[in-house]
Order: structure tokens, then C-alpha cells, then sequence
């Protein structure tokens, strides 16, 4: 098992760049065989242009349906954002459907149930996955990679329901990893030319790490990515480590990159079954910024646990917030920030 990371600072140059990983991965035909379809999952998180840095650039996105298409392979591109009611300005705004490709909402196809998961049934049209996750940092996961870009496999309403039910970062993470082992995609490539940091994974400081980097193991590639960026409290990681569950690989190339993480969870330097249990005490909360909102209530339609509502601003009820942060990563001003600190709930 190898992570592979390859420089490439400019998206004009990411094919050759991708070619490069690819090929020391064993070439495309490794993952892709003739007239097999595959799913191409890219962070489409919502609706943004490709210079805000919040979703997988449409040109990386367009240099990976060239390589699966040499090797003969039928591209099939679909996604379910984060945000509730969003259609196809989704492929239009991020500049995906200008690629030509196959675009699927998965919110709008039927949905399958898998070991008790409610999955899109999309995957039951596709002989392979490839993740195209986009490297951000996020409020309640420390950073959003490729094992967190398997979560809009989940379409619509559930995905709210299981931020209701897992709703600190390593109940959270845990869960990531159950779905993570349940539809394993066949190869991760990540998109961190332009990346995220601070408040991600859509309210950040798009930066640029300059790289490509990819793995059959999108665990693997995650923790390493972890490792490289100063996240060393990341709680995949740390979940990872202590349940042996993380396959031996090797690295070849050099990437390091410092970003600058949201908060200080100092509760991430403690064991992991301790940090689970003062995560639920010290814990991330949104704040809103009332010079900022609109009452637009893009917030209270996806707050999966009804604790917002919309007075001139928004208004949330702490009583009842669950602190997941999905308000914060989906509003489109800006005007959710997070504030660290006990919570009594």
C-alpha cells in the first residue's frame, strides 16, 4: 500500500501531475478497466464558484475522467451537498457541468439500504468509486478529507439525522469510519493545489499547499495528510491508531505543510476515550454575526436539530443545539462562526 504526493502548484499542470501519482500507484488500469462505469465523488459541498476553495476544482475533476476514459472506463460525476433544496445550480455554480460528464444529485435518485445504511442507489450502477476529496480543514472534524468525502454517499435528510446522532468530532468520526469500510472506494486522489484553512470546510481562508496526492486507502492518505499539515490531533487519526485499524503503507514523495487549524481543541492531546468524553463538555458551539446575516435561513432549514430560527437574524436556541456545525459549513454569508468553550446542555 503506497500514499503518493506529487508538487504541482497550478491547476493548468494537475493531468501530468495526477499521471505522475497515478502511475506509482500501478497506472489507471489498476483501478479502471475497460467499459466499466465509475462513479467520479468530488466535494460538491454546495454551490460555490471554484475560487472560493470550498469544492474539488472541476479542472482536477476533468483531468481524472480523462484518465478513467483512456483506460476505457464510463465517468458517471454525482454528489449530495450539505445543503437541503440545492438543484443542478450545484454542477453549474462549481463548474462541473461544463465538463460534459454524466452529473447525478444523488438526492434525487432512490435510495438503497446497505447494512443499515441508507445509501444513493447510484452505487448499484458503478463497478468502481473514485473519491476526489478537496484538502479543507473543518470545525467539528479538524479536517475534511478523503474518508469525510464519503459522506455525501448519504442523500438528503439522513445525513442531518446522523449529525443529530453522532454529534461530537469522535462519535462523529467514528461513524466516518463505518461507512468509510462499508463502500471503500477503489482510489483516492485529493485536490489540496488550492485547499482551506481556519474555519473550514466552506468559511475558511483558501490557501494553497501545492499538491496532489492520492492512495487505493483513503484512510491511509487522511492520516498521513494529518500527519503533514499539523493536525496532529485529528480524531480519524488518533480513532485509527488506537483500533489498529490502519493498513501499513508506505510514502513516496515530500509534502509538508503547516495550516492553521480551527480552535483549540486541547482535548485532542488527551487519549482518545477521554477526548470523546470531554469533547461532549468543551465543545464547539456556533455564534452568529448579525452585522453578517441576512435571515436568509439557509441555517434553520438544515439544522438537523430545529435549534434555529429567524428573527430580522438568526437566532439559535442552545438548549437544544448539538454543536455539528452544519449552520457554520453551509451558510452562504459567512455569518456563523465558531466559539469554543463548556457547554451545558
Amino acid at each position: 500500500m503506497k500514499v503518493v504526493f506529487s508538487r504541482c502548484e497550478s491547476y493548468s499542470d494537475v493531468k501530468e501531475a495526477l499521471k505522475e501519482v497515478v502511475d506509482r500507484l500501478g497506472g489507471i488500469e489498476r483501478f479502471v478497466r475497460k467499459g466499466e462505469r465509475v462513479l467520479v465523488k468530488p466535494n460538491l459541498l454546495s454551490p460555490h464558484t471554484p475560487e472560493h476553495a470550498v469544492t474539488t476544482h472541476p479542472d482536477f475533476v476533468r483531468a481524472v475522467c480523462e484518465l478513467i476514459e483512456e483506460a476505457g472506463g464510463k465517468v458517471i460525476i454525482g454528489d449530495s451537498p450539505g445543503m437541503q433544496g440545492i438543484g443542478e445550480e450545484l454542477f453549474e455554480r462549481t463548474g462541473i457541468k461544463d465538463l460534459g460528464y454524466p452529473c447525478v444529485l444523488f438526492d434525487k435518485e432512490r435510495t438503497i439500504l446497505k447494512n443499515g445504511w441508507l445509501l444513493t442507489s447510484v452505487l448499484e450502477k458503478v463497478d468502481r468509486i473514485i473519491n476526489l476529496p478537496k484538502l479543507k480543514t473543518h470545525t467539528l472534524t479538524t479536517l475534511t478529507l478523503g474518508v469525510k468525502n464519503l459522506y455525501g454517499l448519504i442523500p438528503g435528510v439522513t445525513k442531518k439525522k446522523l449529525h443529530t446522532k453522532y454529534p461530537d468530532p469522535f462519535s462523529f468520526s467514528h461513524m466516518l469510519l463505518e461507512l468509510y469500510f462499508l463502500v471503500k472506494p477503489d482510489l483516492t486522489l485529493l485536490d489540496g493545489i488550492w485547499g482551506m484553512e481556519g474555519n473550514g470546510p466552506s468559511a475558511g481562508n483558501p490557501v494553497r499547499p501545492g499538491i496532489v496526492a492520492g492512495s487505493p486507502s483513503a484512510l491511509a492518505l487522511d492520516v498521513e495528510v494529518a500527519k503533514r499539515t499539523g493536525a496532529g490531533g485529528f480524531p480519524l487519526k488518533r480513532i485509527a491508531e488506537r483500533k489498529k485499524i490502519l493498513p501499513s503503507y508506505t510514502v513516496e514523495g515530500d509534502f509538508r505543510f503547516r495550516l492553521k487549524l480551527p480552535g483549540k481543541r486541547w482535548y485532542h492531546l488527551l487519549p482518545s476515550w477521554a477526548g470523546h468524553i470531554l469533547s461532549r463538555l468543551y465543545r464547539v458551539k456556533p455564534g452568529v454575526l448579525p452585522e453578517k446575516c441576512t435571515g436568509c435561513g439557509v441555517c434553520m432549514r438544515n439544522c438537523p436539530a430545529g435549534a434555529i430560527e429567524i428573527k430580522d437574524t438568526a437566532r439559535i436556541n442552545y438548549s437544544r443545539c448539538i454543536g455539528c456545525m452544519s449552520c457554520q459549513e453551509l451558510c452562504p454569508f459567512r455569518a456563523i462562526v465558531p466559539v469554543y468553550g463548556l457547554i451545558r446542555r
